[in-house]
């Protein structure tokens, strides 16, 4: 069966522009992957809002945005190494508690793989709960 999908490859939006809410569907393709830098170095970026159904979150996608809150469905099965590094205004992490792959852990503001019980990215609010084991590359970056 051929799956096709839509890929987030960039943000050819205007630099002003703080708030940018990506679409679940790209015409009648679901939207399930964001791509490395999309929306990288957009410094007036402050709220984004990821649908379900993203499945993947590439390396350095938000890089350097200004991003304050941050929700991550519970489709989303990987995100890549600083994914979100450099976001330093950035106060607030949640994860859908359906994700299968990815938690939030007694409210600790902080991405956490279940599987390893790595700490992928962290903000200055992050408690690092005690069930962390690893600290994974660019996650206070």
């Amino acid at each position: 069966m051929d799956e096709s999908y839509a890929v987030i490859v960039g943000f050819d939006g205007n630099d002003d522009v703080s708030s940018v809410v990506i679409p679940q569907k790209i015409e009648e393709y679901d939207v399930k992957i964001i791509k490395e830098g999309a929306f990288a170095r957009k410094y007036n970026l402050t709220e984004i809002s990821i649908p379900d159904g993203v499945v993947t979150i590439e390396e350095a996608a938000f890089a350097s945005c200004n991003i304050e809150n941050l929700y991550i469905p519970a489709s989303v099965s990987y995100i890549g190494d600083g994914a979100f590094g450099g976001c330093s205004n950035l106060k607030s992490i949640t994860v859908d508690e359906n994700n299968d792959f990815y938690d939030s852990r007694n409210d600790c503001n902080a991405i956490v793989e279940k599987k390893t019980d790595t700490l992928i990215c962290g903000c200055i609010n992050t408690v690092i709960d005690s069930s962390v084991t690893c600290i994974g590359n660019c996650a206070f970056f």
